[in-house]
Parts: C-alpha cells; structure tokens; sequence
C-alpha cells in the first residue's frame, strides 16, 4: 500500500503544480488554444495520425510553457535584482516555447485549413 500512497501523493503534486501554472496568464491562454484544438479535432473527421500529431503538439506546447514558467521562478530566486544575464536565460527559455507554439500553429494549420474549406464550402 505505500507505493500506492506514494503514487497518490505524486498526482496531487502534479496536480497542485498544474495549478500554480493555472494562475499564469500565459499558461490561461496556452490551455485556451490547447481546449479549441482538442475541440476542433474532435469536431473534424480528421485521420488518426492527425489527431495524434495535435495531441502531442498540445502536450509539447504546455509542456515547454512549465519548463518556461519553472525556469523563470528558480531565476528568480537565485537572483531577484536585474541581471542582464539572468534575463537572456529567460529570454531564451521563451523563446523556446515560442518556436514549438509557432511550430504547432503551423503544423495545425496544414492539418485544419482543408477541413475548414470544405466545411465553408458546405455552407455557400
């Protein structure tokens, strides 16, 4: 039973952390784009491999946006007074998240915009 507790005491940990994030308004809007993709993958008769490449792509993108926002936090503990080295860190850690979010609009378009056109294409 211990490893079960130590189990349970792991997700709420995950859970809490998720949480925390959840009050970041960068991390709102992430979850935004992250709820509307899910929504259109699931709205769009779209192939199985399309819909996991967007799945994972969501993952990634909320992923990187953590590690950005945990990256920022240890920073500024470490060193709360500005440092100009301090802020290319974070500066490179955004940037980051920024190429796979750019990366995964993209990637999402290609998927979407056909099934788009043909819903457009059904209502004229």
């Amino acid at each position: 039973m211990a490893d079960l507790n130590k189990i349970h005491k792991s997700f709420l940990y995950a859970f809490a952390g998720l949480g925390a994030a959840a009050k970041e308004a960068t991390f709102k809007i992430m979850l935004f784009f992250a709820v509307s993709v899910v929504f259109l993958a699931v709205y769009f008769p779209l192939e199985g491999w399309e819909k996991i490449t967007l799945f994972f792509l969501v993952g990634m993108v909320l992923t990187a946006e953590l590690l950005n926002s945990q990256i920022e936090r240890i920073l500024d503990i470490v060193q709360p007074e500005n440092d100009p080295r301090v802020k290319e860190i974070k500066d490179i850690s955004a940037a980051a998240v920024f190429i796979i979010s750019l990366t995964s609009a993209i990637i999402g378009l290609i998927i979407f915009i056909p099934h788009i056109l043909i819903l457009l294409k059904s209502l004229t």
